[in-house]
């Protein structure tokens, strides 16, 4: 502690892309001594985790009819976002066709297909939902509008709001 800046504690507080916790295993295999269908056989795996971002609680505010911005109710950047893992495969075969080297493959991103969460409604700390359709005066809208609670879940599926799903390619490399 300071003696020239005694507060300066009390002022600090974690940044949006803080996360306390990460790590990846890597696992590589190539078969160039085998014979047969598994000669030119490569496997690439690999699997990161981490701690979620920090993210500020704030006041319930709709994010359909709000105003964009809400109060803190907590510290800057006091929430947690929930933890993240992720599986990333390559397979891929070598062969010599026509004189020609090519390498047939496969990649598959999030293999376990897991749905991480990037950002969340600062007042529910969720994803999907903002929490807005739980306070009084969200209950007052759902009153004067039959069937909007449909419509209003709806308004908050934001895809940017979690990390990709399954995606699979195929490709074709040549090696001239």
């Amino acid at each position: 502690r300071s003696t020239l800046f005694p507060y300066t504690t009390l002022f600090r507080s974690r940044l949006a892309y803080d996360q306390r916790h990460s790590g990846a295993v890597i696992v590589d295999y190539r078969s160039s001594e085998a014979k047969g269908l598994m000669k030119g056989v490569g496997i690439n795996g690999t699997f990161s985790f981490g701690s979620g971002t920090a993210y500020t609680p704030s006041t319930s505010e709709s994010a359909v009819f709000g105003r964009g911005w809400s109060l803190p109710v907590a510290a800057i950047n006091s929430g947690n976002l929930p933890w993240t893992k992720r599986l990333d495969l390559r397979i891929e075969k070598a062969m010599v066709v026509a004189g020609t080297d090519l390498t047939a493959y496969v990649v598959v991103l999030n293999a376990l297909n897991t749905e991480n969460v990037d950002r969340v409604y600062p007042p529910s700390g969720e994803a999907g939902n903002d929490g807005y359709l739980e306070t009084p005066e969200g209950k007052v809208w759902l009153l004067s509008n039959p069937g909007g609670a449909e419509y209003y879940k709806d308004r908050l599926k934001v895809p940017n709001r979690w990390d990709i799903p399954r995606i699979v390619r195929f490709g074709l490399s040549v090696n001239l």
